[in-house]
């Protein structure tokens, strides 16, 4: 479940503008990177707040596989 249908199904519906702004601030407050997914035209969307290796790490002690391939994301950190 990715973060836009999270926040739907709590009846929060935002366009994708807001949600992008609404991570950034979360980022900036918590001091984590922006995690960020590469789409097939080439450019970068925001996807998620935290550390790419403790995703990973999540993943394998659930025994989980991601849908989207690690080598698609990266970390952005956000500078004041």
């Amino acid at each position: 479940m990715d973060a836009k249908t999270f926040l739907a199904s709590l009846g929060l519906d935002l366009t994708d503008e807001e949600l992008e702004q609404a991570l950034i601030q979360v980022a900036r407050q918590s001091g984590q990177p922006l995690i960020e997914q590469k789409m097939p035209d080439g450019s970068w969307r925001i996807v998620g707040v935290g550390s790419l290796k403790a995703m990973r790490r999540f993943y394998r002690r659930l025994g989980m596989k991601p849908r989207v391939s690690f080598k698609d994301l990266r970390e952005r950190w956000i500078t004041q």
